[in-house]
């Protein structure tokens, strides 16, 4: 007589239902490097140039948010331009969850550097110190009586005596690590900073076939501080959608040396049929020092926990671990047999 797999939290005919979570926590790519230029346009436009490649992370958007909060700027005044290697300046790499961080601390830096120069004139003209002053909707104004005010393009003038001329700063951040010793492995500082993230997941598992469906998904993760609270949604649901693509089914398939499933014909992606009926997301903002507005990375902070929660979701189903990724039906299949002690059932898999 076969003997059953433990039981799980549900279930119902051949259809198993378990729950499962995980934490997970990263290093930021330590030590390196970004650069970064703004220059700010005498009618109150402004141009960020910066080395980091907008993939659809919100990379420009942020960058502009951050150019527009130092110069007082309508965030729709500031143009991100793309990275072009003849002229843009120095980016280690856009990967890594380190651009919000990196790259937007160099833009901060650069765009602090104008607002110095933009109160220091606006101060002499009002007659007044530069710490008295604040910059907002294009203009200069007293922190103690906002309707003595100077606007940008006055700024200009009263700078440079003509239009038509430009202010630019330059801005740079390095991140710092501290190599490891060689003898204890140890090191007082190994990243610049930690990401941390937290899932929970729902699944069912079909017993019969050894399909797997992702029903229910918790993802939250800790961003610093939300530079743009949509994107971080955007973000952590963008790499939850991915990640279950590499839980459950992507894989490349290697025969004689060469890649047989080298399209996407042959190379399954999420699809929205793979997602959750229920997704949700939570940004958890635990503002950081030393980032711009205290804001951390987030793209890999949705990624990290959701394998493993899934893992432990399908034990919880089924009472057997999958250890080998992608979790197909017919690895789901082989282990539900090698727990009921069937060793001759062996299935196939990718």
């Amino acid at each position: 007589m076969e003997k059953e797999p433990a039981s799980g939290h549900d279930r119902a005919g051949p259809i198993a239902r378990g729950r499962g979570i995980a934490l997970g926590i990263k290093s930021v790519l330590s030590p390196s490097i970004s650069n970064a230029i703004v220059e700010l346009n005498s009618d109150g436009s402004a141009i960020v140039r910066s080395a980091t490649v907008e993939m659809g992370q919100g990379a420009t958007t942020i960058f502009a948010q951050m150019a527009a909060e130092e110069l007082g700027l309508d965030v729709q005044k500031v143009r991100v331009t793309a990275p072009d290697t003849d002229q843009s300046p120095f980016d280690t790499l856009t990967a890594g969850s380190r651009s919000t961080y990196h790259m937007g601390n160099a833009v901060v830096s650069a765009a602090r550097q104008i607002r110095g120069k933009l109160l220091e004139t606006a101060a002499e003209s009002l007659e007044v110190s530069a710490e008295e002053l604040g910059l907002k909707d294009g203009k200069a104004f007293l922190l103690s009586l906002p309707e003595r005010s100077i606007t940008i393009p006055e700024i200009f003038i009263r700078r440079f005596g003509a239009p038509g001329t430009t202010i630019t700063g330059e801005g740079t951040f390095q991140g710092h690590a501290v190599k490891s010793d060689p003898e204890t492995g140890q090191t007082p500082r190994m990243t610049e900073h930690w990401f941390a993230g937290a899932s929970g997941a729902e699944v069912e598992v079909d017993t019969e076939t050894g399909f797997v469906k992702v029903t229910k998904l918790i993802s939250s993760a800790d961003v610093g501080r939300a530079i743009n609270p949509r994107h971080c949604i955007e973000q952590i649901q963008g790499a939850a959608a991915m990640t279950i693509g590499f839980a459950l089914f992507e894989t490349m398939r290697i025969e004689d040396g060469r890649l047989v499933n080298g399209s996407f014909l042959e190379y399954p992606l999420t699809a929205f049929n793979d997602l959750p009926r229920e997704f949700i997301s939570h940004v958890v903002e635990n503002p950081i020092e030393t980032g711009p507005y205290g804001a951390r990375g987030v793209g890999e902070t949705g990624t990290m926990a959701l394998k493993p929660a899934i893992v432990n979701a399908i034990h919880d189903a089924i009472g057997v671990w999958l250890t080998d990724m992608p979790i197909t039906p017919e690895k789901v299949l082989q282990a539900i047999r090698s727990a009921q002690g069937d060793p001759a059932g062996k299935v196939s898999t990718l």
